[in-house]
């Protein structure tokens, strides 16, 4: 699945996000943002996936966040029922968040909640889980309101497309 040897292959784009290598800006020129993948699900679900510690990986990790959903990746897109691969959440992995057959917005909700009933369990104080969770709801924030914009945005492109037509009266086939 190669375009040449310039750009990323869909393993090597889904690695990258899952690693929060800011590579994949400069090398994914011809990636399908929509892909699915029976490995990795989305693209959005590889970025959320993967470890975000230490700081400079939390820091690419939300840019990157923000610059899949302007390439066309959609937080509420679907991996596929095969996936088999579970997200695993607390500093000893006692949590996990099966991936198959949800979208990275419900993942990424479902990481929070569990983490959010950790810090009211008390049962750990760990300034690295903390900035995890601060930077998974930033990056809920990101996929909401970035998608939004870019979904209206396009509503309103179709909108004025349409009265364009209706403007047109010298186009028309009317009898």
């Amino acid at each position: 699945k190669r375009c040449d040897d310039i750009n990323m292959s869909t393993e090597e784009v889904f690695q990258a996000l899952y690693n929060g290598d800011m590579n994949v800006m400069k090398r994914a020129d011809f990636f399908d943002w929509m892909a699915t993948d029976s490995k990795w699900g989305t693209p959005l679900i590889a970025l959320i996936s993967g470890p975000w510690t230490p700081d400079p990986r939390r820091k690419a990790k939300l840019r990157l966040a923000q610059w899949c959903i302007d390439q066309g990746a959609d937080p509420e897109q679907h991996a596929q029922k095969t996936v088999s691969w579970t997200i695993y959440i607390g500093p000893n992995d006692e949590h996990n968040v099966c991936i198959a057959n949800d979208s990275a917005l419900s993942l990424l909700t479902a990481m929070i909640d569990i983490r959010m009933e950790m810090l009211e369990d008390d049962w750990f104080e760990d300034v690295e889980l903390n900035k995890e969770l601060e930077a998974w709801q930033e990056v809920e924030n990101i996929f909401d309101y970035r998608y939004k914009a870019r979904r209206i945005r396009m509503l309103e492109r179709i909108s004025d497309n349409h009265s364009k037509l209706y403007e047109d009266t010298d186009s028309m086939d009317v009898i």
